[in-house]
């Protein structure tokens, strides 16, 4: 491997990484922001630094994949790299609300475009039997970069302040560098591969989005629902939720990495089932138990299941379509998966009020085993010979 080939699947690898940093450097230094802007706000703005980074991410990808078809896309990941270095870096400076959650914001729009630029760099750079492995490797990053970030994250914050951690996010301008030396150029997608992007083009893609919005919920219960699991059977440890939010993390990228060869191995079917099976299975173990070491487990079977869902949804629609529409094709999936991010809590908070968490999550896993059945057992009609 030459250097400039190294350098640039390191700059496409940032991608997922940068999406890590975007909540991996903030959650040690949540109480301290809420403490910076006092008062009854404060708290309400440590909380918005997660709701608004999360509506940028949604925004983001449809936006940088619109870029893509009009310019190409190096120019849109060198723009959405200079911008991820600027947005987070503004929090080591700013001290408006307003403008410290605009800078939010415009991190997750940016965190956004550096993913569906990248996503689309390796559609270009690799046949769909390779594509389908380099996608699970890359997505396995963003779990790693996670765990780092918030352990680097609380040490830095102890030194420097709570300001400190802001500093991760000037590792952007490191890789917009390497990006302006080792990506090459490419042209935009022809006009008469633009115009492919009409409602006829995305009807048949349609229904895996309205797939995968539902299917990425469950896979946030481990960031937002087992802090709150662990202080209802009496674990409400600091230490202790960090320890099972990095279990988790690695077993993220553990099924991710999985990803390539398990769908040489099954068919895409096959990968569904399997995905199916163990978030739901792992969602009626951390509803089903007060023992922490089940706890623990019911986390890393949900969480290796949903390792494998961002490559599996880019793998099938990367198949299903040309690669000159890549760029809006993958947008769309960061959009679906961070809207069901988004849902995780409104959806289980009515379902909580009514049986409890442990009800809710155990109810959560029953519906995800059941769909797994039905998929398992489903089989289209076939045509009738003519």
């Amino acid at each position: 491997m030459s250097l400039r080939n190294g350098a640039s699947i390191s700059v496409i690898l940032f991608g997922a990484m940068s999406l890590g940093l975007v909540f991996g450097c903030v959650i040690p230094i949540l109480p301290s922001i809420a403490l910076h802007f006092g008062g009854s706000s404060g708290a309400v703005i440590a909380q918005l630094v997660f709701a608004i980074a999360c509506v940028g991410l949604m925004c983001g990808g449809p936006i940088a994949g619109w870029a893509i078809t009009r310019y190409d896309p190096r120019t849109v990941l060198l723009v959405a790299l200079a911008t991820f270095s600027l947005a987070g870096g503004a929090g080591l400076l700013l001290d408006r609300a307003f403008t410290f959650l605009v800078s939010r914001f415009v991190l997750g729009l940016s965190a956004a475009a550096i993913n569906t630029a990248g996503v689309t760099l390796i559609s270009q750079r690799f046949e769909p039997q390779v594509r389908m492995r380099v996608l699970g490797y890359y997505n396995a990053c963003g779990p790693i970069a996670s765990v780092l970030a918030l352990a680097l994250s609380g040490v830095v914050s102890e030194k420097l302040g709570w300001r400190g951690p802001f500093l991760f996010y000037l590792i952007g301008v490191a890789v917009f560098g390497l990006a302006l030396v080792s990506i090459p150029g490419s042209r935009p997608a022809a006009p008469k591969q633009g115009s492919e992007l009409t409602g006829r083009f995305w009807r048949p893609l349609l229904p895996f989005y309205a797939l995968l919005v539902p299917l990425s919920i469950p896979l946030f219960t481990a960031s937002l629902q087992i802090p709150f699991l662990l202080a209802e059977h009496g674990y409400a440890r600091p230490a202790l939720i960090a320890t099972i939010a990095a279990i988790s993390s690695i077993s993220v990228s553990t099924g991710a990495l999985c990803y390539g060869r398990l769908r040489l191995a099954l068919n895409e079917k096959g990968v569904l089932v399997l995905m199916l099976t163990a978030i739901g299975a792992g969602h009626l173990i951390l509803g089903s138990t007060q023992a922490l070491p089940l706890t623990a487990l019911g986390a890393i079977v949900t969480q290796i299941g949903g390792g494998m869902l961002l490559p599996h949804f880019l793998s099938l629609l990367l198949d299903r379509t040309p690669v000159a529409t890549h760029g809006p094709v993958s947008g769309w999936v960061y959009s679906a998966h961070f809207l069901g991010m988004f849902m995780n809590s409104p959806t289980l908070a009515p379902i909580t009020a009514l049986v409890g968490i442990e009800g809710a999550l155990a109810l959560l896993g029953a519906i995800l085993l059941a769909a797994a059945v039905a998929v398992a057992v489903y089989r289209p009609r076939q045509p009738e010979p003519q």
